[in-house]
């Protein structure tokens, strides 16, 4: 159930924000990185998503001017247990506060490229391709 405190800054969360669980954990940006709360000059509060281990969001707390407006994405993808990674290939407006969002999103998929198991996984397909076109040629 999304909960929103009308303060200034909004309070707003939504899901399970416990990290108790073991391979859950959480994202956090800042709105020191957020463009429309810098232009704003709205720079206190932050974007935090809670993900398990499967990178599905089970939660997420936001604090900015407008956070009860921006925590209905987040509340349908914990409702249909979307991965961040569906969060990353969806396009927000920009610029706009819940841009955090999809910065958090865009992070946690580099993130996720950037681990060895992964990087080997493409520099071989890589080499495959190469290895293929050097047959075919």
């Amino acid at each position: 159930i999304p909960r929103v405190t009308f303060t200034d800054p909004e309070i707003a969360s939504v899901g399970d924000t416990s990290l108790a669980v073991a391979g859950r954990k959480a994202l956090y940006l800042p709105n020191t990185h957020v463009d429309r709360a810098i232009t704003d000059s709205r720079q206190e509060g932050f974007t935090k998503i809670f993900v398990d281990s499967k990178g599905v969001i089970v939660g997420a707390v936001l604090v900015n001017p407008r956070a009860g407006e921006a925590l209905s994405e987040l509340t349908l993808a914990i409702k249909n247990r979307l991965k961040v990674q569906a969060l990353a290939r969806v396009i927000h407006p920009y610029p706009t506060l819940s841009d955090g969002i999809w910065k958090l999103a865009v992070a946690a998929v580099k993130d996720q490229l950037a681990q060895p198991a992964i990087r080997f996984t493409f520099r071989l397909l890589k080499t495959i391709a190469r290895i293929r076109a050097k047959i075919r040629s």
